[in-house]
C-alpha cells in the first residue's frame, strides 16, 4: 500500500480532474465557502501525486482559489 503523504502546495498548482463526473451547482458552490470561511479547511484534498490533479476535494479546491 502506497504511504500518505501530507504536503502544503500553492493552490495554482492543483488542477480540477477533467474526469470528475459530480457538478456542483451555485447552491452547493455557496454551502462550501460558508463553511470554508466559517472553519477553515479542515479537510485535506486527495491529490495525484505527478500531476496535481485533484481526485477528491474538487469542488473545494475550486471554491478555495476564488476565495484567494
Amino acid at each position: 500500500m502506497a504511504q500518505v503523504e501530507f504536503k502544503r502546495v500553492p493552490i495554482a498548482s492543483l488542477h480540477e480532474d477533467p474526469a470528475n463526473a459530480r457538478k456542483h451547482p451555485d447552491r452547493n458552490r455557496a454551502a462550501v465557502r460558508s463553511s470554508l470561511t466559517e472553519f477553515g479547511q479542515v479537510e485535506a484534498l486527495v491529490v495525484q501525486r505527478g500531476t496535481g490533479r485533484v481526485i477528491g476535494g474538487n469542488c473545494r479546491r475550486g471554491e478555495l482559489r476564488v476565495m484567494g
